[in-house]
């Protein structure tokens, strides 16, 4: 059994983020099998021995990379001044990053936690350009509230960008500021854009914190729920925003799909993986993950349904609703909203919410390993051997 990397961090007090959450429908979900063109396995044993599988950290163990976390503004002119809280985790310099304080995800002055992996503001690891990842929250979410999992990514030598949706994100949950929902998935397919040419942009230019450090031909993109959304309508293009030919893969975690046309599916062209879980309420795999699984031209294309995860086992909600418990001053309002969030995340009769996170960070990890930074020694994570080891697991693949 590995070790997630989600534990390695000790907030010190939480917003309710609202985490994270998606308008989808609210019937219970199921998994069938896959279609009669494709492989599908249910796994059956956790023995991960009885596979060859590359030397190294385990995807879902942190990488021999330091990590560094900073976080910019960036304001996009061609969209009436939109500005657009980033943060970007990265491989940082291991001995700056020994001796620098660690990072601190604030959401408000005292409400804030304090990263155990990445360290604040520190210089890039000096290398070859890294591969580029953007990361989508969900609706109602923020731009960290899968810290864990990017700062995984940055171990394991990626650049990770996640911007705060403006107009969707819990801050505008709580101050009446949300855009509708047809605005939001214009918005988000755009600001993926915008983050990526600016992104590209600093590492070109001399004397920035990433000079030279991003890859333009390797960038790929991930997201949960609505950013599942994002992810797909990046690489499709959406209501006016045209397709971003730059990103060469997409993963969508528990992702909302209703607002993509069959058109735009067909469209997502390139490597795709969906990851669902059997239990989630939110975006349920009949309505969400059936047509993308059907439509989607990208190949390989993986589906990978985790028995019993919920809609809130893909992000870090349960692990705030823990160190909430232990807290006896912390404010009833916030312990009613996490506890709320984590009913699809931890609640009784859910998957054990750290072999949930060790499946979804090995089957992201690996996949965006092998399909964007271009190690394929990871496709053994991506296949029907490895599966047959996780009794979680349904696994599928359309080649």
């Amino acid at each position: 059994m590995t070790t997630s990397v989600r534990k390695a961090f000790l907030p010190l007090l939480v917003l309710p983020l609202l985490a994270a959450g998606c308008g989808g429908s609210d019937d219970a979900a199921s998994t069938d099998a896959a279609s009669t063109d494709t492989t599908s396995i249910s796994g059956a044993a956790s023995d991960t021995t009885t596979v060859a599988m590359p030397e190294g950290p385990l995807p879902s163990e942190l990488g021999t990379h330091a990590v560094g976390r900073r976080s910019i503004t960036l304001t996009d002119a061609d969209r009436d001044g939109r500005e657009l809280v980033v943060d970007i985790w990265y491989p940082a310099d291991p001995d700056a990053a020994a001796v620098a304080p660690k990072s601190v995800y604030a959401f408000i002055p005292g409400i804030e936690f304090t990263s155990e992996v990445a360290a604040a503001d520190v210089p890039v690891e000096a290398g070859d350009p890294y591969p580029f990842l953007i990361y989508s929250h969900g609706s109602g979410g923020l731009r960290f509230v899968a810290s864990t999992t990017a700062e995984l990514l940055a171990s394991h030598g990626f650049v990770v960008a996640a911007a705060d949706h403006t107009g969707n994100t819990a801050f505008d949950s709580f101050l009446g500021t949300s855009s509708p929902r047809e605005q939001v998935a214009i918005d988000r397919a755009a600001d993926t854009a915008f983050v990526i040419t600016e992104m590209l942009a600093e590492a070109a230019a001399d004397g920035t914190p990433l000079s030279g450090a991003i890859d333009p031909d390797r960038i790929g993109i991930y997201g949960h729920s609505f950013g599942g959304y994002t992810s797909l309508a990046a690489v499709s293009g959406h209501d006016g925003v045209p397709p971003d030919t730059r990103i060469k893969a997409a993963v969508g975690q528990a992702p909302y799909t209703g607002l993509l046309t069959d058109a735009e599916l067909e469209a997502v062209d390139v490597p795709t993986l969906l990851l669902s879980g059997t239990k989630d309420e939110t975006t349920p795999i009949p309505d969400n993950t059936e047509r993308p699984w059907a439509l989607v031209s990208g190949r390989p294309l993986y589906r990978v349904d985790i028995t019993d995860a919920g809609h809130q086992s893909f992000v870090d909600v349960c692990d705030y609703q823990e160190l909430l418990a232990t807290m006896p001053d912390a404010l009833p309002a916030v312990v009613d909203v996490i506890d709320e969030f984590a009913l699809e995340g931890c609640a009784p009769g859910l998957i054990d919410i750290d072999r949930a996170d060790e499946i979804i960070d090995t089957y992201t990890v690996a996949f965006l390993l092998t399909y964007v930074a271009g190690d394929e020694s990871m496709a053994a994570y991506l296949t029907p051997a490895y599966a047959e080891t996780l009794p979680e697991v349904v696994f599928s693949a359309k080649e």
